[in-house]
C-alpha cells in the first residue's frame, strides 16, 4: 500500500516538469531560380528553445529565420523586392556554409525559415536542431 503511494506521488511530480525537448531536421531542399522561395516549418517548443540553423548550397540563396505569427507580412516583402522587417535573426546568404547559433525560440511559436533563391536553381542543405 505504501508503494502505491510513492508510485502515484512520483507520477504527479513528473507530470507538472515538462520534459526537455529536442528537435532535429536534416533536408536537402531544391530551388527553382524562378521560384520566389521555399518555406520550411518548425513546430513549436513547449519551451523556449535555441535553434542551430546550418545550410550549405549550390548557388547563394538569402535565408531568413521567423516566427510564424510573422510569415505572411515576410513573405509580401520578398514579394516586393524587401527584406523581411521582423526576423528571430539577420538574413543570411549562403554562398558555401553558413552556421546561425543560438537563435531563440520562445515557447509555444512555430519557426518558418524562408529560402529564396536569387535567380539560380540550387541544391540547399539544411539542418535545423533544437536543445
Amino acid at each position: 500500500m505504501r508503494w502505491t503511494y510513492v508510485v502515484v506521488l512520483g507520477a504527479v511530480m513528473l507530470a507538472g516538469c515538462p520534459a526537455k525537448q529536442t528537435f532535429d531536421m536534416d533536408k536537402t531542399i531544391p530551388l527553382d531560380g524562378g521560384q520566389l522561395y521555399n518555406e520550411q516549418t518548425i513546430s513549436a517548443p513547449g519551451a523556449d528553445q535555441k535553434l542551430t540553423v546550418t545550410a550549405s548550397s549550390s548557388a547563394p540563396v538569402d535565408l531568413y529565420v521567423l516566427l510564424s505569427k510573422d510569415a505572411e507580412a515576410a513573405k509580401k516583402a520578398i514579394a516586393d523586392g524587401k527584406t523581411p522587417a521582423t526576423l528571430l535573426t539577420s538574413k543570411k546568404k549562403i554562398e558555401q556554409e553558413t552556421t546561425l547559433d543560438a537563435v531563440t525560440v520562445p515557447a509555444k511559436n512555430e519557426v518558418v525559415i524562408l529560402l529564396v533563391p536569387t535567380g539560380k536553381a540550387a541544391q540547399v542543405k539544411l539542418k535545423v536542431t533544437g536543445r
